[in-house]
């Protein structure tokens, strides 16, 4: 998942400032928190639903440290992968 606000500001022609500020005025959130929820609920989806290594799913989302993914999901979730993982496999 290759999303960022450079990218998108670059796709509108406009600056990031601008498409940043825009975008929290119309949803309420910034597009930073946007991009990062979306990415967050393709990672859970990929650990509940499929039976790819955790390595896997970061290095396909774009995270090429596995140890920044753990650390993403985890700020995100209060949970690791592998404890989130493990979680949905027990229920």
């Amino acid at each position: 998942m290759d999303l960022s606000i450079r990218k998108l500001a670059e796709i509108a022609n406009v600056s990031n400032y601008y498409i940043s500020a825009k975008f929290k005025k119309k949803i309420g959130i910034t597009l930073k928190q946007y991009i990062e929820n979306r990415l967050l609920d393709r990672i859970k989806y990929d650990l509940v639903y499929s039976t790819k290594k955790i390595k896997l799913i970061a290095n396909e989302l774009g995270f090429n440290d596995q140890y920044y993914f753990s650390t993403f999901f985890k700020k995100m979730t209060g949970a690791s992968p592998v404890q989130f993982r493990n979680i949905y496999i027990d229920s």
